[in-house]
């Protein structure tokens, strides 16, 4: 039996409208690539944490980006961690394959979904907790 070798997942850069390669374009943000037809929107960044997406797919994942960074903004390395593997969880996926930048529009929708049950379980948690810190005085 040969053994395969793991190799990390990564993102092809084909358009997955036309089937072409992508072109890169350097930008102040770092190296976008975008399919060449005329009016199509298809495009990903590079890094490998992103997928070619079209405009709508785009605007989600921009969405998604809105709900879930505030969960772990300012609150060290370790927080992030645990929010990111939460959600690895709950979306029935590995940790390599977690990045918002991967993600499908409903994808987006049910990270945006998670978002509001954390807040949600650890805002009612938190305040549960401080309650019984008040009644026990």
């Amino acid at each position: 039996m040969v053994k395969r070798e793991h190799t990390k997942w990564r993102p092809k850069r084909k358009c997955p409208v036309h089937n072409v390669r992508l072109e890169p374009s350097e930008t102040r943000f770092g190296t976008r690539w975008a399919c060449p037809c005329a009016e199509c929107t298809v495009a990903c960044w590079s890094g490998g944490t992103s997928t070619p997406a079209d405009e709508p797919t785009r605007e989600m994942r921009h969405q998604a980006h809105l709900a879930f960074d505030p969960l772990f903004r300012g609150k060290g390395r370790e927080v992030r961690a645990q929010v990111y593997m939460s959600l690895a969880v709950y979306m029935g996926l590995s940790q390599e394959e977690t990045h918002i930048g991967y993600f499908g529009i409903e994808q987006c929708a049910r990270v945006i979904e998670f978002c509001e049950n954390y807040r949600k379980e650890n805002v009612d948690g938190k305040e549960a907790h401080e309650a019984s810190y008040v009644n026990c005085t």
